[in-house]
């Protein structure tokens, strides 16, 4: 299998690799973290579990936890989704439109902007909530997208939003 279909391999990473020996996705599975091409490659060990996951046809868990569930059963678990305008993160009037929870329950918490003046109501809301509930919100691939864009907008209002960042557990980025 080709190189470019591991996720995370662009193609300045697959002709790296390809100029190392490593040609196929079978053969970047064989290799181990402590590869000198380690420290060539952004996100080795990241793409090595990729294709480790794509060549055995089956979930990777990396190795700093044994199981996703053995971290977070015992934790008020949340699954979590935003929806914003990741152009204006930074500079817009607004970015967030949305935010949304999911309890092991099925019930559901979303906080929908209305008027634009409202991103500040709905971003206070959010971290006051989670200041309360101390939850583990979990999404996919949170720590590139979510977490990173809320965070441009916290800072917008001069929020604090490392106690949101810390509950996040990324399944993109700790399940492969």
């Amino acid at each position: 299998m080709d190189l470019i279909k591991v996720p995370l391999i662009g193609e300045p990473t697959a002709k790296i690799l390809k100029k190392h020996g490593i040609g196929n996705v079978e053969q970047l599975a064989t290799l181990s973290n402590d590869n000198p091409l380690s420290k060539i490659v952004s996100n080795f060990s990241l793409i090595v579990n990729y294709a480790k996951a794509i060549v055995r046809k089956e979930l990777i868990i990396k190795e700093d936890i044994t199981s996703v569930f053995d971290t977070i059963e015992s934790k008020n678990i949340y699954f979590f989704d935003a929806e914003y305008n990741s152009n204006y993160s930074t500079t817009g009037s607004y970015a967030v439109f949305i935010l949304g929870w999911m309890d092991m329950n099925n019930k559901t918490h979303q906080l929908f902007l209305e008027d634009p003046q409202d991103e500040l109501k709905i971003l206070r809301g959010f971290s006051e909530w989670v200041k309360t509930e101390s939850p583990l919100l979990i999404a996919y691939g949170s720590k590139s997208g979510d977490v990173l864009k809320l965070g441009k907008c916290f800072s917008r209002y001069d929020i604090s939003f490392t106690h949101i960042e810390n509950s996040f557990f990324d399944v993109y980025a700790k399940v492969i």
